[in-house]
C-alpha cells in the first residue's frame, strides 16, 4: 500500500498488499477484510461444528433459531429444571410475607433479577453437564461471530433474500481503489451470491448497463460469468470505472 501526494490510499490486488489493509483495529490485533472466509474459517473452523454455524441466516433469525432461548440455556431455563421457585405469598390477615423454608440451609438458593429465589436441588453430575453445554454454546457464539465479520459479510453483511439485485456506482474516477473494491465485489459473488436462487447487477456509469435483463440463477456458471465480465468491463476502460460498490441491495421478483 502506498500513499500519493493528496494522502490517498494506493491498492494493487498483489497478496502482500492485500494482507497489509486492515477493516479493523482492535487492541493488539488486526484483520483484513477482502480475506476470504473459506481461507479464515479454514484455520478455525473444525469437521465437528454443526451446518447451521454458517449459514446464510441473518442474525436475529439465528439466534432465534440456535440461540440460548432455543437450547433452554437462559439463565432462568436453567433455574427451572435444576430447582424450583421458593414460595413466598403476603398474607393480609396477619400482614405479613409468609415464606417456606426447605431443609434449612440444606440447599442452595439463587435469587432471579425479579426477585424470585429459586432453591437448587439437582445433583452435581447435572451442573456439570450445563456446564459442559454452556462452554460448547459459547463456542459455537464465538465461531458464528468470526464467520459474520469475515470476508464479504463484513462488508455487506449476510444476503439473506433468495432474490438480489446489486447495483455498482461506477461514476467515481478514483484509481488508487478500483482493485479493492473489485476484489470485494469478486469475494461477494462467490461467497454469498452463489448461496441464493437468483441474481442481477446493474453497473452506474455515464451509460447504465446490467448484467441481464432479468435475473438469473445464482449457479456456478452465471457466477463466473459475472465475475469475468466485471473484469472485462474493468480492463476496456483501462480501470477507469474506479468505484466499484454495491450502492443498495432489494429483491428481485
Amino acid at each position: 500500500m502506498m500513499t500519493s501526494k493528496t494522502e490517498r490510499a494506493s491498492f494493487s490486488a498483489s497478496s502482500a498488499a492485500l494482507l497489509a489493509i486492515p477493516y479493523s483495529i482492535t487492541p493488539g490485533q488486526s484483520r483484513n477484510f477482502d480475506l476470504t472466509t473459506s481461507s479464515y474459517i479454514a484455520s478455525t473452523g473444525s469437521s465437528t461444528d454443526p451446518p447451521y454455524l454458517y449459514s446464510q441466516l441473518k442474525s436475529k433469525e439465528w439466534i432465534q433459531r440456535y440461540g440460548l432461548k432455543s437450547q433452554k440455556l437462559t439463565f432462568d431455563q436453567i433455574l427451572q429444571q435444576i430447582g424450583f421457585k421458593r414460595v413466598e405469598s403476603f398474607d393480609p390477615v396477619i400482614g405479613k410475607t409468609i415464606t417456606a423454608k426447605y431443609a434449612g440451609n440444606l440447599y442452595h438458593e439463587v435469587q432471579q433479577d425479579n426477585g424470585d429465589r429459586y432453591v437448587l436441588t439437582c445433583r452435581p453430575e447435572k451442573l456439570r453437564e450445563y456446564h459442559h453445554r454452556l462452554i460448547r454454546m459459547l463456542n459455537l457464539l464465538r465461531k458464528r461471530l468470526l464467520f459474520i465479520t469475515n470476508g464479504s459479510r463484513r462488508l455487506f453483511g449476510i444476503i439473506g433474500e433468495p432474490s438480489v439485485c446489486l447495483v455498482c456506482d461506477c461514476k467515481n474516477f478514483d484509481h488508487g481503489i478500483f482493485n479493492q473494491f473489485q476484489i470485494s465485489l469478486t469475494n461477494l459473488l462467490k461467497e454469498q451470491i452463489s448461496k441464493i436462487k437468483k441474481f442481477n447487477i446493474i453497473w452506474v456509469s455515464n451509460d447504465n448497463e446490467q448484467f441481464r435483463e432479468q435475473p438469473i440463477d445464482a449457479n456456478a456458471s452465471n457466477i463466473d460469468q459475472a465475475v469475468w465480465a466485471r473484469v472485462k468491463i474493468g480492463i476496456s476502460f483501462g480501470l477507469g470505472l474506479s468505484e466499484v460498490w454495491p450502492k443498495y441491495w432489494y429483491g428481485c421478483d
